[in-house]
């Protein structure tokens, strides 16, 4: 029997198990490996470092568009589709990309679907962002708001068929960079209008992000006092809102990110009710000499007397960055000449962070953005029967800042050398939220040709795809960061072993 069968014939048998037993004689231990964090950093689906960049879409479609292979921003730029408007700086008319406010081609949505296709083969995850130019120059959108909104429906209704790979829309469209300012069309009349079609065309598993809270209080149609007072948000288009930064870290309000009412206290009250949405977006182009001589503007985020960063991270739930990975952003290097103490950035609620004791601040930040899933003890059975039901249980504790966003799925691989079993499981690391500990019991049902002897068990989590099929091996894997646990070969995290006995047991 191939494994894929006997994925199906355990998936059966799992369907009929009420309770779980430990296995045979109800007997379990605790397994020899390590419950410490090998503080590795490491990536894993939909969080942490989100490189990417603008893709300039052409009528005649996307030829060179290849699927990204890990998490990735990408960033859509639509300005051959749009005559260009003129506003703002005035953008001459010869520097204008596009020649006329059209449709996309179906040319073009092919080549989307496409480059969503091949993400999902590869085993990506996205952020996508819509806009109309990726310099400082504005009135690039289209003249003909219809068509703005007809772009959005279009290219929504392709990413509704990837509500799998895609995990958030930056919903900016307006403004340069599509950032959501220096544009007509970020006025309450238009923009409302652009996040209530987001909400009407994406499905509900897609997160709609936007660059500051004013817009979620011009869409609730009342100011910051009101939106304080209606947290957690009830109403179902409310809560499909999240936010994203791209002025991140640079100054005390994030470069109009926190402004007027907004204050940054206010702002991460808001945000710690967006557990479950991605947020983040990307650290501010800010030079050293700026970070070095504006104490309070930059540095006092980093002066715990002042403000507990670490606690923001996790009370944000920050997720992403698209430029942590640039050793050679100055707010990178500012970040990383700091050292992570336990005493200095205690909060109430801090998961335990010893392992990360002494580490630079940048390191530390980016290997929590997200979920980081660290084993602290466990349960194995000492020994199971052939066709019996076991239960492993796990106390994990989430040292990420935020939960994982994708739904997860557990098997157990049992492996004792040529012999390997793929057995479907029950569980669910997804729901524990960032910087939290829970128990997860794992239950499952020994196969019934297995044979007798000694297997090593893994646990292969992951965040599967629509089109991935029981026992597949997974494409986007979670990982847990205990030192020694990570098999890439079998993409399973290693739990112990157990001993399989000769008889079976009856049902």
């Amino acid at each position: 029997m191939n494994n894929r069968w006997r994925y199906w014939a355990c998936a059966a048998a799992m369907a009929a198990i009420s309770t779980c037993t430990a296995g045979a004689d109800d007997e379990s231990v605790r397994p020899d490996i390590p419950y410490v964090d090998s503080a590795e950093s490491f990536a894993g689906p939909a969080r942490g470092y989100a490189p990417g960049g603008w893709k300039v879409f052409l009528p005649e479609g996307l030829p060179k568009w290849h699927g990204a292979k890990s998490f990735n921003s990408s960033l859509w730029e639509l300005s051959r589709f749009s005559g260009g408007r003129l506003q703002g700086k005035h953008r001459p008319p010869e520097k204008r990309v596009g020649k006329a406010d059209i449709p996309l081609t179906d040319a073009m949505k092919s080549d989307v679907r496409r480059y969503l296709s091949e993400t999902r083969l590869n085993g990506g995850s996205l952020i996508v962002r819509l806009g109309y130019t990726w310099s400082d120059s504005v009135g690039c959108e289209p003249s003909d708001f219809k068509v703005l909104l007809g772009h959005v429906r279009d290219l929504s209704a392709i990413m509704s068929d990837f509500d799998d790979v895609i995990v958030g829309v930056e919903a900016g469209v307006a403004g340069p960079w599509g950032e959501m300012h220096s544009s007509d069309y970020c006025r309450p009349e238009y923009m409302n209008r652009i996040l209530k079609t987001y909400c009407e065309t994406l499905p509900q598993d897609i997160s709609i992000l936007v660059r500051t809270p004013h817009y979620i209080a011009s869409f609730a149609a009342t100011n910051a006092a009101g939106i304080a007072a209606m947290l957690p948000f009830k109403a179902k288009d409310l809560q499909r809102f999240g936010m994203y930064n791209d002025g991140y870290l640079g100054t005390w309000w994030d470069y109009g990110t926190w402004s007027g009412p907004w204050k940054r206290e206010l702002g991460r009250t808001l945000l710690s009710t967006f557990g479950d949405h991605p947020y983040g977006g990307e650290l501010a182009y800010v030079g050293m000499d700026w970070i070095l001589k504006n104490r309070e503007r930059t540095r006092e985020l980093f002066d715990p007397a002042r403000w507990n960063i670490v606690e923001e991270w996790y009370r944000t739930h920050l997720n992403y960055l698209r430029n942590a990975g640039d050793t050679k952003h100055p707010l990178c290097k500012f970040i990383a000449g700091l050292t992570f103490n336990a005493a200095t950035y205690k909060f109430d609620g801090m998961p335990d962070l010893k392992e990360y004791e002494g580490a630079d601040l940048h390191k530390f930040m980016f290997d929590h953005m997200g979920y980081r899933f660290v084993v602290r003890d466990a349960r194995i059975p000492k020994a199971l029967r052939r066709n019996d039901n076991a239960s492993i249980v796990l106390d994990v504790e989430n040292t990420g800042f935020g939960r994982l966003l994708l739904p997860s799925r557990i098997d157990v691989v049992l492996t004792s050398g040529a012999e390997s079993h793929v057995v479907p499981a029950r569980g669910d690391v997804s729901s524990i939220p960032g910087g939290e500990k829970r128990r997860v019991e794992i239950p499952f049902h020994t196969p019934c040709d297995i044979n007798p002897g000694r297997y090593n068990a893994f646990l292969r989590v992951c965040a599967p795809l629509k089109d991935e099929k029981p026992g597949d091996m997974p494409r986007r894997p979670v990982r847990f960061a205990n030192a020694g646990m990570w098999n890439d070969e079998l993409k399973a995290n290693g739990i112990g072993a157990l001993v399989v006995l000769g008889h079976a047991k009856a049902h």
